[in-house]
């Protein structure tokens, strides 16, 4: 028996959850030597589905796992920093022993030393990284000649690279021909950043990855999972566990979030009410509104009014109802600020709603945006 809380919502965990599919499928294409495009808005489990590639990867393909965080990029010499790092901390003997001595071997015009570019850029801050992350771009190559290893390098959040001009097109221009070496997986959580970069003809890496995109989790999936949880733990999600599923509507992490309050407020050996499922809601929400609220301050206004059409209107956006209500404006700019945040993954597609059911939630709360006069 588990003791302790079972659901862990901080931080990606390795529990995957009905991924099956596209676990298989990237598997497939890491194998064949594809490039391959993995969209997932945020929190709906992209990283814990990496983490589980890598070790697939490695026992069914005999494939190292180089994982690269891009999240919040400032800068070439931070691009290649995290490429370096990545490299450093390869799991593979073979793999680290090769990348070791080759960097070694470098000649770069400076002396990086044992500390690598990271250290060396932090001596001496005017140092160019370009070269540096020339070489480290060609390891695939490099290492697959000493060690006959092919690699599956995983760009995570890649959609970052459009901060840095030209960096697809320099990353593009060493892994198109690395096939026989190496597979690539581009993942990102803003869709519409990534289908700029790979949906524009006019950017390097059109049309050149295999999509694969994570949605929401299937009910009986999520709550088959919750329930084997709290069973772990002599406990009982009871009647809570069908008001969570209609809350979180397949939103992986909002899911193992209420989970673990709910969880915390049951007894063990017993079976959670209603009354436990709104002690832990009304707790979670206090903890997110400081969030929701600065998240709130830093949109445009029409945004923040059409996540709140979104939230309560049971009419589309372009309703005389919805416009009265919350103050959107004829024509089709309610529409633009809709895809704008579909854009950023803050709304979903078919049908339009927010991806965040907690926010969701908050905002039914609230009743009406900030400035609103009409009454509700």
């Amino acid at each position: 028996m588990i003791s302790g809380n079972p659901f862990v919502f901080q931080r990606p965990v390795d529990d995957l959850i009905d991924r099956e599919d596209e676990l298989q499928r990237l598997l497939e294409l890491a194998g064949g030597g594809h490039f391959m495009r993995l969209s997932a808005p945020r929190r709906y489990g992209k990283t814990t589905l990496i983490r589980r590639l890598r070790v697939e990867a490695e026992q069914q393909l005999d494939m190292t796992t180089i994982i690269v965080d891009f999240s919040r990029v400032l800068s070439l010499g931070d691009v290649t920093v995290r490429i370096e790092d990545a490299y450093r901390r390869a799991t593979d003997g073979p793999i680290r022993s090769a990348v070791r001595t080759l960097m070694r071997s470098w000649n770069l015009g400076v002396s990086l030393g044992a500390g690598g570019i990271a250290a060396k850029l932090e001596a001496e801050p005017r140092t160019d990284p370009l070269p540096a992350l020339h070489r480290l771009l060609e390891l695939p190559s490099e290492t697959f000649q000493r060690t006959g290893r092919r690699v599956l390098v995983a760009f995570d959040e890649f959609h970052e690279v459009l901060r840095l001009e030209g960096l697809d097109g320099l990353i593009r221009s060493h892994v198109q021909h690395q096939g026989e070496a190496a597979s690539y997986l581009f993942a990102g959580s803003e869709p519409g950043l990534m289908n700029q970069l790979f949906g524009e003809r006019e950017r390097p890496l059109f049309g050149q990855a295999a999509p694969v995109n994570l949605g929401e989790l299937p009910t009986d999936a999520l709550g088959a999972h919750i329930e084997h949880r709290f069973a772990q733990t002599d406990r009982d999600p009871g009647e809570a566990l069908d008001a969570l599923l209609e809350l979180v509507r397949g939103h992986p992490q909002r899911a193992i979030l209420m989970a673990h309050y709910l969880w915390e407020h049951t007894q063990a050996q017993s079976a959670a009410t209603l009354t436990e499922w709104v002690a832990a809601l009304d707790e979670v929400i206090d903890s997110l509104a400081e969030g929701f609220e600065r998240f709130l301050d830093v949109l445009p206004g029409l945004q923040v009014r059409v996540l709140f059409a979104l939230a309560l209107s049971p009419h589309g956006l372009n309703s005389n109802y919805t416009q009265a209500r919350f103050g959107l404006p004829e024509g089709g700019a309610a529409s633009d600020a809709r895809d704008a945040l579909v854009r950023r993954g803050e709304v979903l597609r078919d049908p339009y709603r927010i991806t965040d059911p907690l926010l969701s939630h908050w905002l039914r709360q609230r009743r009406r945006p900030p400035g609103a006069d009409e009454p509700v």
